[in-house]
């Protein structure tokens, strides 16, 4: 028996196509009845089953680019902690996977960063996910075992569960608890990049899922001046960024704001945009800095000022960056719009005031998108560019515009 289980978990985690077709059957399988618990793990809701669709279909992009079987391996790792994170069954399972996702990407940015600043972006990394997530272990020992339900809906004073979603917060990330994303995703490979936008940051979403009931006894006037904080100024820190990857962390973190903004309206029409902003975002993301890298593994810089002239040089790469950066900017009819006009409507049908906020979030977002697909059209090449695993980004690219998911979340 011993020997057949060893033999299992060798194939599972060594062979990259058993690894992803069980894992796509598996989720695949758990869409006909969504709603189920059993054997540690815990589904209620198509949006975890999107969310790990959308994981999975991440680490095939990675497994069919990356050269390397240790970073494979890693990615692998990530993953499967991942999804059994969206799953758990209880909220001490999920910190205790929560945890686990840090050791991967930390092997990732220190092992295969490519610049000394690697080391500071390790301890910014280990650093704000220690100390915003111990003050948990703290809380779980005076909750009287409240900690083992699936979804914290207790109520407790405001301070406690302030402690419990500031777990999930430093994972977002929001503003304030954002230093650590655009270092680690500086510094880190591409591959790293890839599955910290994609599929990491989606953990403190789903986390915060999971908390959300509890808030709902409490004002969520800090929570919503977080988000719009964060929207509005790190979409302004986006016009000014000379580095690429920079300027595409940043734009994560808008994204995210906007997702808190949706879920703190507290709305049927903020939940289901948030959710689907969790979904359009993995996928534009990692699309986007698959793109970079690519991008700087053949012209060896980042600089905003050389990502131009892809018209004349790589016709498909042009046309790619297009529409992912149109994507991710929210233009229609991509599934970034949709999530997006479903959380502004929510908040605008319960706080009139944040069309100020929205104004400049919509005008900055709009501007240094515009002004990357402006510099990607225009220019005179110098050099081809064509990378054939260019190819894998169309099933992604796909879903970024596939409307299909409106019927899963409205």
């Amino acid at each position: 028996v011993f020997y057949v289980l060893f033999l299992l978990i060798w194939v599972f985690f060594f062979d990259n196509y058993f690894f992803l077709l069980l894992f796509f059957v598996y989720i695949f399988f758990m869409m006909v009845d969504f709603s189920w618990l059993g054997a540690l793990l815990f589904c209620d809701s198509y949006v975890y089953l999107c969310v790990a669709m959308m994981s999975i279909f991440v680490l095939g992009l990675v497994l069919f680019v990356e050269s390397s079987s240790f970073m494979k391996l890693l990615s692998k790792f990530l993953v499967f902690f991942c999804v059994i994170f969206f799953f758990s069954s209880s909220l001490l399972m999920m910190y205790f996977f929560y945890e686990l996702t840090v050791f991967p990407i930390l092997i990732m940015l220190l092992g295969f960063g490519s610049q000394v600043e690697k080391v500071g972006a390790g301890y910014y990394l280990v650093f704000y996910t220690v100390f915003c997530s111990s003050p948990f272990l703290v809380l779980y020992y005076y909750s009287f075992l409240f900690l083992n339900y699936v979804y914290f809906d207790c109520l407790f004073s405001y301070e406690f569960v302030f402690f419990i979603s500031l777990c999930f917060l430093v994972k977002f990330p929001v503003y304030f608890l954002h230093l650590w994303l655009p270092k680690a995703h500086v510094e880190a490979p591409t591959v790293a990049s890839v599955l910290l936008a994609g599929v990491m940051l989606k953990l403190g979403c789903v986390g915060f899922f999971r908390v959300l009931l509890g808030l709902m006894s409490y004002s969520s006037f800090f929570f919503m001046l977080l988000s719009f904080l964060g929207a509005v100024l790190c979409s302004f820190f986006c016009i000014y960024q000379s580095d690429v990857k920079s300027l595409a962390a940043y734009s994560s973190i808008v994204h995210m704001s906007m997702f808190l903004a949706g879920l703190m309206s507290f709305s049927v029409l903020g939940k289901s945009g948030g959710s689907m902003l969790l979904v359009s975002h993995g996928y534009s993301s990692a699309l986007m800095f698959y793109l970079i890298g690519e991008f700087y593994l053949v012209f060896h810089t980042r600089m905003v000022y050389y990502f131009n002239s892809f018209m004349m040089s790589g016709v498909f790469f042009a046309v790619i960056l297009f529409l992912v950066f149109i994507s991710n900017s929210g233009v229609p009819p991509s599934l970034c719009f949709y999530s997006e006009f479903l959380c502004v409507s929510s908040l605008f049908s319960g706080y009139f005031v944040v069309f100020v906020f929205i104004f400049f979030y919509c005008f900055f977002v709009f501007y240094y998108c515009f002004y990357i697909i402006t510099s990607i059209m225009m220019g005179q090449g110098v050099l081809g560019f064509y990378v054939f695993s260019f190819n894998f980004c169309v099933p992604m690219l796909f879903l970024c515009y596939n409307v299909f998911w409106l019927g899963i979340f409205l």
